[in-house]
């Protein structure tokens, strides 16, 4: 569903509501098959988006461009630009939508958070060769799974037009072989530096969860808060 759904033209309260509540079905299927991204950035995105509509007569478009399905956004992504009706009866539908459209998206956003709390916490992340590289913002972390390994690389950065910390990856081998180390060894990509030298983090999973949609996003978080946590921690020592 497009962020501009609700004013998509012929405007019109039953077509809109046939949109809103297609949307709202697909939504609760993929959080019943356990699958929390992109679903819940776009919940909590339109949610945003029609509460602005019917509470600040403005309606929220993005600065940047989505890039990824698990990507960040702040408040400083977001940009508030007041409505203008053409005519008295789009006013009027426009604000029958609204009222009708957020206790809905308000119930999925519960639902979304929910499940995220759950997979969150059954997600951890183990510093597995401890070194004083952690700060510079770039390692490893890899998962154990299925009798293979997935090796990943991470580059923590801070974006300089929204002031936003992302982290990129990219999956650097699937192997059997379960000696992180020899791994490593054989893929020192960052920066020309060995990568044994580098922070290496075990993703470690308690329950089930789809690998792609919901077990990865919250991983590559909790690897990037614990290394900003971390130089927040040696900036005050």
């Amino acid at each position: 569903m497009k962020l501009n759904w609700l004013f998509h033209k012929p405007i019109d309260f039953e077509y809109n509501q046939y949109v809103l509540l297609d949307f709202c079905q697909k939504a609760k299927q993929e959080f019943s098959n356990l699958k929390i991204y992109p679903t819940f950035q776009e919940v909590s995105i339109h949610l945003a988006n029609v509460s602005m509509v019917k509470n600040k007569n403005q309606h929220v478009k993005l600065k940047k461009k989505i890039n990824c399905i698990d990507q960040e956004l702040t408040l400083s992504d977001l940009q508030y630009i007041p409505l203008k009706f053409d005519n008295p009866t789009d006013e009027s539908e426009i604000s029958q939508t609204a009222r009708f459209a957020e206790p809905l998206l308000k119930d999925l956003f519960q639902m979304g958070k929910s499940l995220w709390s759950i997979a969150f916490d059954s997600v951890s992340v183990d510093l597995f060769y401890p070194t004083e590289a952690l700060t510079w913002g770039y390692g490893y972390f890899f998962f154990n799974m299925s009798g293979q390994t997935y090796l990943y690389e991470y580059n923590i950065d801070k974006n300089p037009q929204s002031l936003v910390t992302e982290c990129t990856t990219n999956l650097v081998i699937t192997s059997p072989v379960k000696n992180i180390k020899k791994l490593i060894k054989e893929f020192p990509s960052h920066n020309g530096l060995g990568g044994t030298h580098l922070p290496v983090f075990h993703v470690i999973v308690s329950q089930k969860f789809p690998f792609e949609a919901t077990l990865f996003p919250i991983a590559k978080r909790k690897v990037q808060n614990y290394v900003i946590q971390s130089t927040k921690l040696k900036k005050h020592i």
